[in-house]
């Protein structure tokens, strides 16, 4: 079947959004017989789009047809007032190229998509209700060639069916991990070498963005209390790290570093290194409820134990004492505690790290996308 993943993404840029878009077109890519991804850039990242450059920065280890549109506003906005004209583009080039099936995280596409007669799924990660693009799709959900939605967890799934859609049009698909980065594993010992960190010692990270509804206030009020462990936080945007890296050295902590960002396709070796992985979201994050973290897969599939908040969304995936240790969010003497039973009890550790590596196998992005695929097929049917 000829499929198509149409995007509106700047690329490359350093939103995780843009690591799942890319990760998913490549397992669309690898469970299509012919395959096309399409996106819209600004002007400037069109002129100088670079196919092997793109791959490289998202570990792309199986490349796939690309096409770029330069109809994106200059400051990398989805709300272009070209965009309309992207989509009408977009949708034209598919079907001029004889697209048999298009997935898409965008809402305007389908508009025209569907007006080509080609079969068209969504993707969601956020709420109904909240744009007029949304609703004018909605609307046309009774149309045979619109396939459904679909949605990374149970939570959002129900508050589809709640506003309205029906049930066997929406589809929950969570996120996942690329485990061919993770298919030869560095030792701790190793990946310490090749990032030239002492092998010795222990370390806690926490890899992601550096937005103050991730926790990392808690985490470092928490390093005040294991001065023998070096804790490294990997990622966020240069702005949000130079201010962390302030209030860092305004606190006198010496045993925590801000790394920053770095490529998709040098985390396994950050995670690998580790003792211990976090992720202790806070409660107030806007997505707590739904949301599905590209770490949490990816902390999974590195072979090593995670802490993380309790949150429902997390519980939907992770188990506490089983593969991995849930604290409560919001709550320093919680995550010190958990950091503390898991640094002592190094067989408890080993446990939960084995199981979240064996659970994450149902979660790989192939595997993700063959749910799909078979939805749509039922769909199509």
């Amino acid at each position: 079947m000829k499929t198509a993943y149409v995007a509106n993404c700047n690329l490359p840029n350093h939103f995780a959004h843009a690591v799942q878009i890319m990760k998913n077109a490549q397992a669309w890519h690898r469970n299509s017989e012919d395959f096309q991804f399409v996106s819209n850039l600004t002007l400037s990242n069109w002129c100088k789009a670079n196919h092997d450059e793109i791959n490289q920065f998202y570990g792309i280890s199986d490349p796939f047809p690309m096409k770029f549109y330069p109809f994106m506003d200059i400051t990398g906005k989805s709300w272009s007032p070209f965009s309309e004209t992207y989509y009408k583009k977009a949708a034209h080039y598919l079907k001029t190229w004889g697209a048999e099936l298009v997935f898409t995280r965008t809402f305007v596409l389908p508009k025209y998509s569907l007006d080509f007669d080609i079969p068209t799924l969504v993707e969601t990660h956020g709420p109904p209700g909240n744009s007029k693009e949304k609703d004018e799709l909605y609307e046309r959900l009774s149309e045979d060639n619109f396939l459904g939605i679909v949605t990374i967890s149970d939570t959002l799934r129900d508050m589809y069916i709640e506003y309205g859609l029906p049930a066997d049009k929406v589809l929950v698909a969570p996120d996942g991990a690329d485990l061919s980065m993770f298919s030869n594993p560095r030792s701790r010992k190793q990946a310490r070498e090749f990032l030239n960190y002492p092998t010795d010692g222990k370390y806690v990270l926490y890899v992601g963005h550096l937005y103050g509804d991730r926790g990392i206030q808690n985490i470092l009020d928490t390093a005040e209390f294991f001065p023998d462990v070096t804790f490294l936080f990997v990622g966020g945007h240069p702005g949000d790290v130079k201010n962390w890296r302030e209030k860092l050295r305004l606190s006198g902590l010496k045993n925590a570093e801000f790394v920053g960002f770095v490529q998709n396709r040098e985390v396994n070796n950050y995670l690998w290194m580790a003792d211990l992985l976090l992720m202790p979201y806070s409660q107030s994050c806007p997505t707590a409820k739904w949301m599905s973290p590209l770490k949490m897969f990816e902390y999974m599939a590195s072979g090593r134990t995670i802490i993380a908040s309790d949150l429902d969304a997390i519980k939907n995936v992770l188990n506490h004492g089983k593969d991995a240790w849930l604290v409560e969010a919001d709550n320093s003497d919680s995550l010190k505690a958990g950091i503390d039973q898991l640094l002592r009890d190094e067989k408890l550790a080993e446990q939960l790290s084995s199981e979240s590596h064996k659970r994450v196998q149902q979660y790989s992005w192939e595997a993700r996308v063959r749910d799909i695929f078979d939805f749509a097929l039922h769909q199509m049917s």
